[in-house]
């Protein structure tokens, strides 16, 4: 329980960080990892039967940011959208755990444990952009 609060304020703290003083894929990354964590919390299983089978919604919901993150990738000049890009990817394919049948739990962390190096890497990028504004001026996306 500690670990999902500690990670909330983390993502919270970043992500608002991100959409005050990122760039334009900074700010879109952020709203759609609150959007994403939003979301999620609507659509996944009662705690009795949590990861017990594919999360389809959760899934559906992980595939959707992956798209967006994907386009960011694209129009983007910067290259850390390729790295959260591909660990969402990493995320994604956790979902695929159960059909190995393993335990529950483990199916839980492996979704979540790449959510980690990616506020990170948020808010690496974050503040890499607003450095770069500060000393050099202001560049395209």
């Amino acid at each position: 329980m500690v670990r999902i609060i500690i990670f909330a304020l983390l993502m919270w703290s970043v992500c608002i960080y991100a959409i005050l003083r990122g760039g334009f894929s900074e700010r879109v990354v952020a709203v759609s990892f609150l959007c994403g964590a939003g979301l999620t919390q609507l659509v996944v299983s009662p705690y009795a039967v949590r990861f017990q089978h594919v999360e389809i919604g959760v899934l559906l919901i992980d595939l959707v940011v992956f798209a967006i993150f994907f386009a960011v990738a694209l129009f983007s000049r910067k290259f850390w959208p390729l790295w959260i890009t591909a660990m969402q990817g990493v995320g994604i394919l956790a979902h695929f755990a159960p059909l190995l049948s393993i335990m529950p739990r483990a199916y839980g962390m492996a979704i979540a444990l790449w959510s980690w190096p990616m506020m990170v890497l948020l808010a690496a990028a974050t503040y890499h952009h607003h450095h770069q504004m500060a000393t050099t001026g202001p560049w395209r996306d």
